[in-house]
């Protein structure tokens, strides 16, 4: 969209750029978690698309689509010249990285545009040492720091954003104090705190408060980005395909179980008997966890489930990992707000809770 202003008398093109966020299929949970890297041991490390090798390949590739369009928009409908043209670019949370890796490229193509990026729930999007530049300075990520989808990959692995970085922990400033790690509608005084999350949603802010205990896990699992893709015959990345809510009587039956984008993490020991999965399976197995309504109506299958509560319900845990993730993965689908009561991710990362922090300007309230 563009409009035009006067800015001291002269007039202006303002372009604003708004990028949705994950729209709940495979494909997009896929790509949010293919972080890939620039080794030979990633198998889409040649992709042509992927044109910044520090950037985080899911992200990086769907960007340059974007990219081409937005500059096909500006060459066919803006008519002011680059001097006098403005963007604003906005996203939450795969919208978010998107939108700060646009705003560089912006910045880069059309360098005597004014270029702003205000994105929310921004993940971490790149390892480029360049991306503290003060060239970057007026691309800001708003970040909650209860929120683990920020805060992903890794800040361990060397990733961060473009521009500069704010943060508030809105469990800390903007929750109702008496509601401790509770769920439901809020009730009473709740409603009554001006600024607080019960008082914006009408709903007891409900996070399990680990989202540290998450990111620590992670950090065991690999320890950079190339390492998501490293094999290695580590005893503790051995999968045992004869126990486990995907049981299989062998090695073979086990592959075969998997799709291409599981079996392309799993890999053999000469003579060995039990596989070996890279980090990057857990990742996957993540992906497909978090698009399973998707995932489900893509394949007409379940994803794979155990029973609880006598039978009655399923738990959706996915593929069995290796016992070097299985901490990581249990602390993330309890972050996630799966298991009932513990609280979750849905509630920090909601766009209302990013829209109380830009209401709060990041102040705690008296």
């Amino acid at each position: 969209m563009a409009n035009f202003i006067l800015q001291f008398g002269k007039e202006k093109e303002i372009i604003i750029l708004a990028v949705r966020g994950t729209n709940g299929t495979v494909n997009e949970w896929s790509s949010n978690f293919d972080v890939g890297a620039d080794t030979s041991d990633y198998w889409d490390q040649a992709n042509p698309s992927w044109t910044n090798k520090a950037n985080h390949k899911g992200f990086d590739v769907t960007k340059n689509r974007l990219k081409a369009k937005v500059d096909a928009y500006v060459k066919q409908y803006v008519t002011a010249p680059a001097s006098d043209q403005i963007y604003y670019v906005t996203g939450h949370s795969r919208g978010a990285a998107l939108g700060n890796l646009l705003a560089k490229d912006l910045i880069d193509s059309y360098s005597s545009s004014k270029v702003f990026s205000y994105t929310f729930a921004t993940p971490n999007n790149t390892t480029s040492s360049s991306a503290v530049s003060s060239k970057y300075k007026g691309l800001f990520s708003i970040l909650n720091t209860d929120d683990i989808v920020p805060q992903m990959p890794l800040k361990d692995w060397g990733f961060t954003n473009y521009g500069q970085i704010r943060e508030v922990s809105v469990r800390e400033k903007y929750k109702f104090e008496k509601n401790k790690y509770s769920s439901g509608k809020a009730k009473g005084n709740a409603l009554d705190v001006k600024g607080t999350f019960e008082w914006l949603t009408g709903y007891k802010y409900n996070d399990d408060g680990g989202t540290k205990r998450t990111l620590n896990a992670f950090s065991k699992v690999a320890n950079g980005r190339e390492a998501l893709y490293r094999k290695n015959y580590d005893e503790e990345k051995e999968i045992d395909f004869r126990f486990g809510h995907n049981f299989c009587k062998s090695n073979e039956a086990y592959l075969l179980s998997l799709d291409d984008r599981l079996s392309r993490y799993v890999y053999n020991k000469k003579n060995g008997i039990f596989p070996y999965q890279m980090p990057a399976f857990l990742m996957q197995d993540l992906a497909y966890l978090a698009s399973i309504k998707d995932y489900e109506e893509k394949y007409g299958k379940k994803y794979v489930t155990i029973p609880i509560e006598n039978g009655m319900n399923l738990l959706k845990v996915g593929s069995n990992v290796a016992p070097k993730y299985e901490s990581a993965k249990f602390s993330f689908i309890r972050t996630s707000g799966q298991l009932p009561l513990i609280g979750g991710m849905a509630h920090p990362h909601l766009p209302q809770t990013y829209y109380l922090i830009a209401r709060n300007n990041f102040v705690a309230l008296p």
